[in-house]
């Protein structure tokens, strides 16, 4: 049997494609055996380990059965290897008689044996079939509450619960804040970096001044940014005792993120008035759900609602119907 060779690749798929090429087969004429799945590390730049996998061909089971077999019947049993003793059939020759003495008795020749018929065997009596075992039926675990199973750091940013508390942010909050803005983006800057920090109880605003990587922090479509700030929210609800969101900004990407919603807003409800049907957007955070809402909230031929399950949802735009028909159906 072939032994395990150790293929390594960027993810788990480029280390089996490394295996099947080295073996010239497909996935599935191979064992993969993975001792590591990898890690793409903070946003793919720091602690980026590569997966780890150990493969060979796969033994096919009818032929290794084969060998077996094969190989049984090439050894012998103990008891066929040892030689058989023949009966001695016919007469043996006499013996030379000396001279002056009374011939020998001859010998009786030696008789066949005789086999014995083989004795018919009596079929065995079918055993009595035992009765079911009633298994007793399971009891029911106790249900553990979902507060100690699901931690407050496993909240996504947007299920966060609100906190209204309109009182200007204290000095001990803007000072947590700008030390974990610091331990994150000193990995990406390599420097440190410059901030600005305000805000209010309930939500403080963290403005990143690096105009010359902003396009590094914000990411492709905000994805980086994005990542920064759901890691500033999972740290401060861990450090701080109430509710607080975090919002970072950089190179003034969310105005111009707001400004975009609202222009696909404007687009959605114009064309859910021409054609009669309703428009959805693609599905949003409840930030951006309700720059959504907010932009179209003064426009009575429209109507907005929210449609769908967990943080991401879709926003959909529907045209209100003449208080005529409503009142006609």
């Amino acid at each position: 049997m072939s032994e395990f060779n150790t293929f390594t690749g960027n993810t788990l798929d480029d280390a089996i494609e490394a295996a099947c090429r080295f073996f010239s087969t497909q996935r599935d004429k191979l064992e993969v055996e993975i001792i590591s799945g990898g890690s793409t590390g903070i946003f793919g730049l720091v602690g980026k380990k590569k997966a780890e996998v150990r493969a060979r061909r796969r033994q096919d089971p009818t032929r290794v059965m084969a060998e077996a077999e094969a190989e049984a019947e090439n050894q012998p049993d103990a008891e066929e290897s040892r030689p058989v003793q023949e009966p001695v059939v016919g007469k043996p020759k006499p013996a030379k008689e000396p001279q002056g003495k009374a011939p020998a008795a001859k010998p009786k020749p030696q008789e066949k044996p005789k086999r014995e018929p083989a004795k018919p065997q009596r079929p065995k009596p079918a055993p009595a079939q035992e009765k079911p075992v009633q298994e007793k039926p399971a009891q029911p675990k106790p249900q553990v509450s979902q507060a100690k199973e699901q931690p407050q750091a496993e909240i996504p940013d947007e299920e966060l619960p609100p906190n209204d508390d309109q009182t200007p942010a204290s000095q001990e909050l803007l000072d947590l804040t700008n030390g974990i803005m610091k331990r994150l983006l000193l990995p990406i800057l390599e420097q440190e970096p410059s901030l600005e920090i305000e805000g209010t109880a309930g939500r403080v605003n963290v403005l990143i001044r690096e105009e010359e990587h902003s396009g590094l922090l914000i990411g492709r479509e905000g994805q980086t940014l994005a990542a920064l700030q759901y890691l500033a929210n999972r740290i401060l609800s861990r450090q701080w005792p109430s509710p607080v969101r975090v919002q970072v900004n950089t190179g003034e990407y969310r105005e111009r993120q707001d400004d975009s919603l609202r222009k696909l807003a404007y687009y959605l409800a114009d064309k859910a008035k021409n054609l009669g049907k309703p428009q959805s957007t693609k599905p949003l955070s409840s930030y951006h759900r309700r720059v959504i809402h907010l932009a179209l909230q003064t426009d009575e031929d429209i109507q907005t609602r929210s449609k769908g399950e967990g943080p991401l949802k879709r926003v959909i735009i529907l045209p209100k119907r003449p208080k005529g028909a409503a009142q006609a159906q």
